[in-house]
């Protein structure tokens, strides 16, 4: 979600000092990479989106299935798209380009480097601009690791960089060579907003192709990831508002406008690219009976996402049941180490950590960790929330010592292991887990009284939030300049609530919570009209609510 500004100035120079986490490439939204070959055959569909690339074949057929699968590579859906380009390849053997889709689609398959090689083959029978995107693909995969599980986003090699601007630079009216320098040249943002290097070139290449082509769903679906985690989001809207429409059976495109709508309070609508997106998902699992979550690309995502955004609606009953659904929808042999189910326990845990369901924590409703050696820390975490609210301190603090152990352990364990998919994801988990000791502490220290140890414990959580850089859904289940505002109205701080509240509006514009706690500090302060303002502002944002905040 977005920064806040004003608790967060303080230790903008943080942020600025770690680049690297500012937007993390493990987390940046995109379908599980290609590690063999699909037994399935591909079908023409045109829900899955329509971009037009000539390329030399005699094949009117292999042509098709090639813009088929150049179109699904652009909306990150590596699996569908290679079993298109593996298509054009049998129905033309000799077509070069079939098997540069094929290398970019399958990063991590053997067929990859089989595939460069056999466009090289080929090269013989293909046009000079076919021969420097066999060159550009051939660099892609040289140099510096690329970053292949996001689809060379966030981390794309020197040399295909070059590669590609080779290619703009002799071949102006090719936009496909834009859009793809235009991702590979994306490194997103600062947690303060500003740009890092690449990222404005970026833009005004996706700017370019749009105003040749308004309906090229590659350029739409890349300008929402360019501006979602900068200052000025609504940039995004124009794309957001198109790019579903544009392919409608592929569920990632569905859901990315939901990644722009968080970002300018059109919380309705990010709920109904959500949605939207998982009916999609479900349809794809149900009529494809090899799918596994790989190929079913993002669905534990996708409704997770969709989980916490009814969270921010105050609809505890919709989010908790979609979390649970994750879980119901990976209990079948070989699931319960997917992704999927991963999403579905955080979700769970995210839903009943939001809503302080401290009774449900304790008696059962959180699941267990299955595989997954961090769920265990977080059921700690979420156990000594619990257990501090309910005013039992003792009990908050004995399993603040079981999370504190448990954390050491399971980073002992990551340190030796290799950066597999699963475990890689965990270890995004693990720095996540280093704000729960400051977040638990400072709540215990406020039931205790120290109100001046407690925000000082709380501002310390925020600081160790902000490191975690952006993701989506956010790493850490709750926006910790919520909790700190809470915590300063249990201790009538009411000029830090309203600092505090005003800092997670900026952070996520058209929170009911935040909204609610504003309109307490302001009355409390003697701000009659703006708290009349903030409270008709959360009536708004909480208007399909099924908890009653002002109860609490």
């Amino acid at each position: 979600m977005k920064t806040a500004h004003l608790i967060r100035a303080s230790i903008t120079v943080i942020a600025l000092a770690m680049p690297a986490l500012a937007q993390d490439n493990t987390q940046v939204c995109h379908t599980p990479i290609v590690t063999k070959a699909s037994t399935a055959k591909a079908v023409m569909n045109e829900g899955y989106g329509k971009v037009n690339f000539k390329v030399t074949t005699g094949s009117a057929e292999a042509q098709a299935f090639f813009n088929q699968g150049l179109a699904l590579l652009h909306s990150f859906w590596a699996y569908e798209a290679d079993k298109s380009f593996e298509r054009a390849a049998q129905l033309d053997p000799e077509c070069a380009m079939a098997q540069w889709g094929i290398a970019m689609a399958a990063v991590n398959d053997v067929r990859r480097d089989q595939a460069i090689k056999r466009a090289k083959e080929l090269l013989a029978k293909a046009s000079d601009h076919e021969k420097l995107y066999i060159s550009a693909v051939e660099a892609r995969y040289l140099g510096e690791k690329t970053n292949v599980q996001n689809n060379g986003f966030l981390g794309a090699s020197e040399p295909y960089k070059q590669a590609l601007r080779k290619i703009v630079a002799l071949y102006p009216q090719d936009n496909e060579a834009r859009l793809f320098l235009a991702l590979a040249l994306m490194s997103g943002y600062e947690r303060d907003g500003t740009p890092r290097p690449g990222t404005i070139e970026a833009v005004s290449l996706l700017q370019n192709v749009l105003a040749k082509d308004s309906n090229h769903l590659a350029a739409h679906h890349y300008m929402i990831h360019a501006t979602e985690s900068g200052r000025r989001p609504q940039d995004g809207v124009p794309s957001a508002d198109v790019y579903g429409s544009l392919a409608p059976k592929v569920g990632h495109a569905v859901h990315m406008p939901g990644h722009t709508y968080v970002h300018v309070d059109r919380w309705d609508d990010a709920a109904r690219a959500f949605e939207g997106s998982a009916e999609v998902d479900r349809a794809y699992i149900r009529d494809n009976k090899e799918t596994t979550d790989h190929a079913a690309g993002p669905y534990g995502h996708n409704v997770h996402f969709l989980s916490m955004v009814y969270g921010y609606q105050g609809r505890y009953r919709d989010a908790l049941k979609a979390g649970l659904e994750l879980l119901d929808a990976t209990n079948k042999p070989g699931e319960e180490k997917s992704r999927t189910a991963f999403e579905g326990r955080i979700s769970v845990m995210r839903t009943l950590v939001r809503f302080e369901k401290w009774d449900e924590i304790l008696n059962g409703t959180l699941p267990n960790e299955g595989q997954f050696e961090t769920f265990k820390a977080w059921r700690y975490y979420a156990e000594a929330l619990a257990k501090a609210g309910k005013g039992d301190l003792a009990g908050a603090r004995t399993h603040l010592d079981l999370l504190e152990r448990e954390i050491a352990w399971v980073k002992d364990r990551f340190s030796k292991l290799k950066d597999i998919p699963q475990a890689a994801r965990q270890k995004l988990q693990m720095r996540a887990l280093d704000v729960t000791p400051y977040d638990i502490r400072s709540r215990i220290l406020a039931r205790e009284g120290k109100a001046e140890d407690a925000l000082a414990m709380v501002r310390k959580a925020i600081e160790e939030e902000i490191k975690l850089g952006y993701s989506e859904p956010p790493l850490y289940p709750v926006p910790m300049e919520e909790v700190a505002g809470k915590l300063a109205v249990d201790l009538k701080r009411w000029a830090e609530a309203e600092e505090f509240f005003q800092a997670a509006l900026d952070r996520d514009p058209g929170s009911g919570r935040a909204y609610l706690g504003l309109m307490q500090a302001q009355q409390a302060l003697g701000k009659d009209a703006a708290a009349r303002d903030s409270y008709a502002k959360f009536v708004k944002a909480w208007s399909k609510a099924d908890t009653d905040l002002t109860r609490k």
